[in-house]
């Protein structure tokens, strides 16, 4: 089926009223009120950036984009709350599917966008603690953090 932009964006769609819909259903880890009312204000923003986007912004590029932020906390976290936003996604069949983007980082070596530099910078500590990485790879993960930001420097100057 060809990819177009009204049917990727109803997809996501769905998945943000279902990511709403596990946060309220499972209180997310460490997660108190006023975090959780943030939460679900910002993924209502998401969705209505989906849905109503400015002409300029309704093209696959843009959605793709999007579809980063909403699925950031669920590719990172590991709590209750996500394990059953995956299996609500996977009943309903939407297609997207939970990444592990370390797997990709470490096997290319490098950090490619701003993403996987977010999502290294936000899991490495946790990552090593927990014993899902070596000491070594997260030395190899911090040259490349270093690399990524010498890399953006250098296209600003």
């Amino acid at each position: 089926m060809k990819r177009n932009y009204k049917t990727e964006s109803e997809a996501l769609a769905k998945a943000i009223d279902m990511a709403i819909e596990c946060v309220e259903k499972v209180w997310p880890a460490g997660f108190n009120e006023k975090q959780k009312e943030h939460f679900v204000t910002v993924y209502l923003y998401f969705k209505e950036l989906c849905l109503h986007s400015e002409p300029e912004f309704k093209n696959l590029q843009s959605l793709k984009s999007l579809e980063n932020d909403v699925f950031i906390y669920f590719q990172e976290g590991k709590d209750e709350t996500v394990e059953l936003f995956w299996k609500r996604l996977k009943e309903e069949g939407l297609g997207f599917k939970r990444k592990n983007p370390l797997t990709a980082i470490l096997k290319r070596r490098k950090i490619k966008n701003k993403y996987e530099y977010d999502y290294v910078t936000d899991t490495i500590v946790a990552l090593q603690q927990e014993g899902t990485i070596t000491e070594s790879q997260a030395n190899e993960l911090k040259n490349m953090l270093g690399n990524y930001e010498m890399k953006v420097k250098n296209s600003y100057e």
